[in-house]
This record gives structure tokens, sequence and C-alpha cells, in this order.
């Protein structure tokens, strides 16, 4: 069961369901006014809730880094460097919303993309593209949300229980599901051994978990895992999030969306995409059980360029009973384009449908590489 916040609980941060949420980029379309134009001053400062800022300002140093907001701000024209959290709240971004410069909304859209993008499991599952329509009409979606008691998004730090932050319709036409919830781990902090025995001192850790569903239009449906310490089954976790989203999106004419012709595809393109991808250490396997691993190096090196290493994957692949198993990938950065923004670390592995974005990054970095993860799974 997953609960939607009292209206009192929570700040509200947008408006109904029926609007497509703001993203970064939406954001970064607003242009300055040329310098020779006098700016009109607010005859009194915005109002400011500080306390909302504040929350969203305990949840930037999970997500994101000091320069990703600062450089939000550079390219809004606003005074932008600072060297703490702190700095950056008090002397650039509360001055800049109390001068009507900056709205709390740009700041909901930062977080919003920061949480939703990146250190996640994936797992991809498919429908028709008529149900898929049925799915996305707006009216249904929102007299669900209404039934369901939501009417607005909200920001959510760590709820005793699992919590409907936000139901979107997106510009794309796609449709999102965010659930919000506080996941707790033991950690050993000290080992001591008393009379004769060894004891372990160990303290629970609470952690903030960010769960997405997203609904495509053509029948694609991703369920964003947010990504949990160590090797873990995410089995039960996808399971309880399909249970979650049901109300929204009916599940029984879904099916996994395998993504081995993906693998083998990039695999066997890796000349033309060069310059795009790095290789990291890969596993195939065959119908018999038999496993061969090929490891790089290190991190920096790429698979691709070890001729032995090529040969010998290609010779087990040549037979119809074997596929890949397990790729390490770096989407390299673009610097013509700047999609993607930095190098992304991809694991595909795990289950057939599964693939893991192993660090946070901006939604464009995100669409570029699901997109040409669906360009070579034909």
């Amino acid at each position: 069961m997953v609960r939607v916040p009292p209206r009192a609980a929570v700040r509200a941060t947008r408006q109904s369901v029926a609007f497509f949420h703001p993203t970064v980029d939406d954001v970064r379309t607003w242009q300055a006014p040329p310098r020779t134009v006098a700016l009109a001053k607010p005859e009194a400062p915005v109002v400011v809730d500080r306390k909302l800022v504040d929350q969203i300002f305990e949840l930037f140093p999970q997500i994101t880094n000091i320069q990703v907001i600062s450089g939000f701000l550079k390219e809004r024209q606003l005074a932008y460097s600072a060297q703490s959290w702190e700095t950056l709240k008090n002397e650039r971004v509360i001055p800049a919303l109390e001068a009507g410069r900056l709205r709390i909304d740009d700041l909901t859209a930062i977080l919003a993309e920061a949480e939703e993008h990146g250190n996640q499991h994936v797992f991809l599952f498919q429908c028709s593209r008529q149900h898929a329509a049925d799915i996305l009409d707006a009216r249904r979606v929102s007299d669900v949300a209404g039934k369901l008691g939501f009417s607005q998004a909200h920001v959510l730090s760590q709820p005793d229980v699992p919590t409907l932050s936000d139901i979107r319709m997106d510009r794309d036409g796609s449709l999102v599901v965010k659930i919000i919830e506080r996941r707790s781990r033991d950690r050993v902090v000290r080992e001591r051994f008393i009379g004769g025995y060894k004891v372990h001192f160990i303290q629970t850790v609470h952690e903030r978990a960010v769960n997405v569903a997203k609904m495509h239009r053509d029948g694609i449906l991703e369920l964003r895992i947010s990504s949990r310490r160590g090797n873990a089954d995410y089995g039960k976790d996808v399971t309880v999030l399909r249970r979650q989203i049901e109300p929204l999106v009916p599940i029984g004419e879904f099916s996994e969306w395998s993504i081995g012709a993906a693998k083998h595809a990039i695999w066997q393109n890796r000349a033309s995409l060069a310059s795009a991808v790095r290789f990291g250490d890969s596993r195939v396997r065959n119908d018999y059980g038999t496993v061969i691993t090929a490891a790089a190096r290190n991190r920096e090196t790429d698979l691709n360029e070890d001729e032995s290493a090529t040969n010998s994957l290609n010779a087990f692949l040549s037979s119809e009973e074997a596929w890949f198993d397990t790729s390490n990938l770096w989407w390299l950065r673009n610097e013509e384009t700047g999609t993607p923004s930095k190098n992304i670390h991809v694991r595909l592995a795990g289950d057939v449908n599964e693939f893991c974005i192993t660090s946070n990054c901006s939604q464009r970095d995100y669409d570029y590489v699901f997109n040409e993860i669906k360009r070579h799974n034909r």
C-alpha cells in the first residue's frame, strides 16, 4: 500500500496532473532581456517559503553537487559562485527568489531531474501501443489520481511508509509516477572482544530511495529502482513497485522486454561506436552453462582494443547457443554536441530486461543512453 500525503503534511510544489512537469531543459529556455533594457523590479520582495527551500537544500547534497546548481544559476545570469551549500542557499538562491528572478518551481525541477535519473536499476516491460494509449488517456489519469486522493506533487525526505510523491504527464505524453520511501540497513561501526566473544556494534542507517515508473506511448514501461548498496536482488522491489502503480498502470498485459538483442548489437557494432562507447568487463555464456569473462585492465581501458580478448568473445558468440550475459559500458562524453555531458557508466546485466546506470545524471544524458539501448534492441 502506498500512502498519499495529506495536503497539510507537506508543501505542494506543482498543481494538476493534467499539466506537464517542467524539466531543467524547459527552465533553460528562458531568455534574459538585452542588457540595455532595464528589468522591472517588483515593488516588494517576493515572499519565499524558507522551510521549503531548506527542505530542498537538505536533499540536494544527497543527489547532486554545488557545481550543478551553480551552473544552473549561471545560465540564468544570476550570481552563482559559492563554496558551500549554505552560501549557495543564503547568498545566491534566496536573494534571487526574493527578487523574482528565480522560482521555487525552478528548484523543484532541478531536484526532480536529479533524483529521477541515474543511480538506478531499470527494468523494462512492454505492452501494445493501444493498451499504452488507453493507460495514457489524460482524463483517465486525472480521474485515477483523484480517486487516490492525489492533487499535487510534494517534496519529501524520508517518509515513514512509501509515499506517492508525484503523478504527472510529461511533455512527450508519457506518464511518470514517483514513490519515495525510507530504507534501513545495518552498518558495523565498531568491533570488540569481550569475555572471549567478538562483539559487533551495529548502527541502523536510514536512507532515502526514489522509485519511478515511466509509461511511454510506444508501450515501453520503465521501472526505475533506486540502487541498493552491494549485490542486491531487486525482484522484490520490482514486485512492490508494480503493485503500487497498479491503479495507474494496470500491468496484466505487460511482458518483460528483453535487452539481449541490444547487448549483442552494441558489441557487434563496436567499430562504428568506437568514439561513443568504451567497453569494460564483459561476460558471455551459452546454453550448456559455459561462461567466458573478459576483464579490462582498469576502468580507463577499452576492452575493444585488446584483439585477443575480442577474438575470444567473437569465437564464443559465433555459436547460436551463446549470448551476452553482462556488458560494462561507458557512453562517452560528446565534446561537439554536449550529450552525453559526461561519461555515463552503464551495466547491461542481471535480469533479461534490466540495466543499471551507476550514478546520478541529467535527464538529457539518461534519455540519450536509454534511446541508444532501444535503438540497438531490434
